[in-house]
């Protein structure tokens, strides 16, 4: 009974917590070892030369790689989400 109206809250909540999670550097930074670290933490700290410099192109398509996720999920729940927003004044 109150689950179709509760879809805007499940949506927004879902691709909050993805984004927080998914954008997520200190703890995998402190937690994790080299070999085993996630994306974010790699993209800062992995793809340097042999004189520690970074790797531009590596890093820019590291990053389009990074973002993609989070668009995806947007793009899915999006529906959901804008639907709160134009119903939310509405009886």
């Amino acid at each position: 009974m109150f689950l179709p109206q509760s879809w805007p809250v499940i949506a927004t909540s879902l691709i909050l917590s993805f984004s927080w999670t998914w954008g997520d550097y200190i703890a995998p930074a402190l937690l994790l070892d080299d070999a085993r670290t996630t994306l974010a933490v790699k993209l800062a700290t992995g793809y340097v030369n042999e004189h520690g410099a970074q790797l531009g192109n590596v890093v820019a398509s590291g990053a389009v790689m990074y973002v993609v996720p989070v668009l995806v999920l947007f793009l899915i729940m999006q529906r959901g989400f804008i639907s709160g927003i134009s119903t939310s004044g509405l009886k």
